[in-house]
């Protein structure tokens, strides 16, 4: 094949490339990576939910986290929990969140059923006496993920800019043993809001990770990928 056939077909097979990532990009959906650990409680293994926090960090890329730690204990109105997040909320009757550091803080139930720290070393989390909680970005993000603690009931929901719901999809309807599971969402679109509704089940929100995630080029971007290598392609060929 002479040089300007090989040429042309190297920007026809660019063009190709450009277009089907370009379909890709607006046809898929966001990815979910969740494992759930029935029954578990702090400082137990935590394989299922251990796993998918292992993939969500492969597929995101470089993220930052929210440990809670160092925050202020008690009931929130409106609190900056890292750099440009604040979080802000209302529990099943209408009050204020907490951020807490006792085990012990809810009586009727155990720490698997009601949430804890799953920070290595930490002893804050974020508790939630259900109804939700609400994550705003001063950037906004297209990965987050986190540790759920003390799951029991199954109508969890995340809600990217107050737009587009997706159930958390934990675990079975019938499940009541508590647990942890790991939830994390790659590919939404990017959103500055992020909020987390979970019904009447009190639970423990810990170790939450966010980012702008690797998004697929955009074909501008892959187009002009491809005039680089046909230029190098053309100088070669004239050296040669």
């Amino acid at each position: 094949m002479d040089g300007r056939r090989w040429v042309a077909s190297l920007s026809c097979a660019i063009a190709l490339a450009a277009v089907s990532l370009s379909a890709v990009s607006a046809s898929a959906g966001p990815a979910l990576f969740v494992g759930y650990d029935a029954g578990v409680g702090p400082g137990e293994d935590r394989p299922n939910a251990d796993e998918a926090a292992a993939a969500f960090v492969a597929a995101a890329g470089l993220l930052d986290k929210i440990t809670f730690e160092g925050l202020p204990l008690g009931s929130f109105g409106s609190l900056e929990v890292g750099p440009g997040v604040t979080v802000a909320g209302a529990d099943f009757f209408g009050g204020n969140q907490k951020i807490v550091d006792d085990p012990d803080v809810f009586d009727m139930c155990s720490e698997a059923r009601c949430g804890y720290n799953t920070t290595p070393s930490g002893t804050q989390w974020a508790s939630a006496l259900g109804g939700s909680l609400v994550f705003n970005f001063a950037t906004p993000i297209d990965a987050f993920g986190f540790f759920l603690s003390g799951v029991q009931l199954p109508s969890h929901t995340i809600t990217f800019d107050e737009i587009t719901t997706y159930s958390l999809g934990v675990l079975d309807p019938s499940f009541v043993e508590g647990g942890i599971a790991f939830v994390g969402f790659t590919g939404f679109g990017g959103a500055s809001t992020v909020r987390l509704d979970f019904g009447g089940d009190i639970v423990g929100v810990d170790d939450l990770q966010y980012g702008p995630g690797n998004p697929i080029p955009e074909p501008a971007t892959l187009a002009l990928f491809g005039a680089g290598l046909v230029g190098l392609a053309l100088r070669s060929r004239r050296a040669s």
